[in-house]
């Protein structure tokens, strides 16, 4: 006598009905959303790194989040962005900034 039960024959499903069908024009457009910038090798010194290119949009300091260590985002409207100092908004320069654990910090100008 076998302790295993068997299941009861089922025909197998087509899996073919969740497919979405698309025509190439879509699938090419597809495509191109989800696809990453092409790489690029960069030669510092003799090394050679691969890089990638990020594009940030700007936000405005005001609707900057409070931040996770790390992170970086661009600002519109700083207030005579300096390097290393906390950035203020009310301004009309573009600054890059990163979140140090405490404040947002102004890393380029």
């Amino acid at each position: 006598m076998s302790l295993l039960r068997r299941k009861p024959n089922r025909p197998q499903r087509s899996r073919t009905r969740f497919i979405k069908r698309v025509s190439e024009t879509e699938a090419d457009r597809l495509r191109g959303e989800f696809q990453a910038p092409p790489a690029r090798a960069v030669t510092a010194g003799t090394e050679n790194k691969l890089a990638r290119l990020m594009t940030l949009s700007p936000v405005t300091v005001a609707t900057l989040p409070t931040g996770d260590l790390g992170q970086i985002a661009m600002v519109s409207d700083a207030n005579s962005p300096s390097v290393g100092s906390t950035v203020a908004g009310s301004g009309a320069a573009n600054a890059l900034v990163w979140f140090n654990g405490t404040n947002w910090t102004v890393i380029g100008v």
